[in-house]
């Protein structure tokens, strides 16, 4: 029950949170969850962030940039690893191949970091990311076939989502702000009470 929570928190701190407290127009922030979205779920954990920037100077492309940045933290180094290898299966299941079980991808990932542990620091990056690379070259085909469909997929999703969230949230927002003063009705200069000095 405790996984539970703790995983329905995340993904509502993740998903929901940035589309509610976004200001944009709901086209604008469905447009950069779903873009969000499927650069999260490609192999490209570590840069992403990077692309979501590289992705918004493109001409002609307007989308809210922090509601995509909180998007791909979706994916990150705790949850990049059974991701990754729903994307190698997916892949291979695209390509009508056979691979490695479960056991045997993590069995590697496990190899390379225990490989790690006694090196200085500089070794441990080198040796660490040539480790990767070549891991990442046994799988590359059936990860990036099926983590491009699988993005693709998602994202269109997330669209017509996050469109209704942004657009239901931001019209309860406006039934609940007070009255704009500047649209009231001037009060006539005859109605306001005049001072009679003999009064005084």
């Amino acid at each position: 029950m405790f996984i539970l929570n703790s995983l329905q928190k995340y993904l509502y701190r993740q998903l929901i949170d940035p589309i509610l407290q976004s200001k944009d127009s709901p086209h604008l922030v469905a447009m950069g969850a779903a873009i969000g979205m499927f650069i999260a779920f490609t192999p490209t954990v570590g840069i992403q962030m990077s692309l979501v920037l590289m992705v918004a100077i493109l001409p002609g492309l307007h989308f809210n940039v922090p509601v995509a940045i909180a998007m791909v933290w979706l994916t990150n180094p705790i949850t990049m690893w059974p991701i990754y290898y729903v994307f190698y299966r997916f892949g291979l299941l695209i390509l009508g191949r056979t691979g490695d079980s479960w056991v045997d991808f993590k069995q590697k990932i496990v190899s390379i970091l225990s490989n790690l542990d006694h090196l200085p620091w500089l070794q441990k990056f080198y040796e660490g990311f040539h480790g990767f690379f070549l891991l990442g070259l046994h799988y590359a085909i059936p990860m990036i076939i099926g983590s491009l469909i699988i993005a693709i997929i998602l994202a269109i999703l997330t669209y017509p989502f996050a469109f209704w969230l942004a657009k239901k949230y931001s019209e309860k927002n406006k039934l609940l702000l007070p009255l704009d003063i500047s649209k009231k009705q001037p009060i006539p200069l005859d109605s306001l009470p005049v001072r009679n000095p003999e009064n005084d």
